[in-house]
């Protein structure tokens, strides 16, 4: 849940995960993503309580705050991520129910547009 929302999110922005925390929009799309990944779960016969999970999830961001992520290390370092294994895997499971994950689609071309970069 962590990294399919806020560790995702923090290598797009390129910043530590207490950053998606305390920034007002960077917070908002992190439920966004959250809130999408309950969602497609239900596909696998999964339930998960949102706010639970986003309460979960900013404690967890403010007891780290300074805490970067194996997305935000690979694309400071021109790599390939596993973000199609993360982000991807919340795509591809709403879709299973005929279902979109918008916010999730989005962070997963961003990566890939940022992977191997060069300017």
């Amino acid at each position: 849940m962590i990294n399919a929302s806020s560790s995702v999110l923090s290598g797009v922005l390129g910043c530590a995960q207490g950053y998606v925390a305390e920034n007002e929009y960077a917070w908002g799309i992190c439920k966004d993503l959250i809130t999408e990944i309950c969602e497609a779960a239900k596909a696998d016969g999964c339930e998960f309580n949102v706010d639970e999970q986003i309460n979960r999830i900013k404690k967890h961001l403010e007891a780290a705050p300074g805490g970067y992520t194996s997305i935000y290390s690979d694309l400071q370092n021109n790599r390939k991520t596993e973000v199609d294994y993360i982000s991807g895997a919340v795509v591809r499971a709403a879709k299973k129910q005929g279902r979109n994950a918008p916010t999730h689609e989005m962070m997963v071309k961003l990566v890939h547009a940022m992977e191997n970069r060069k300017c």
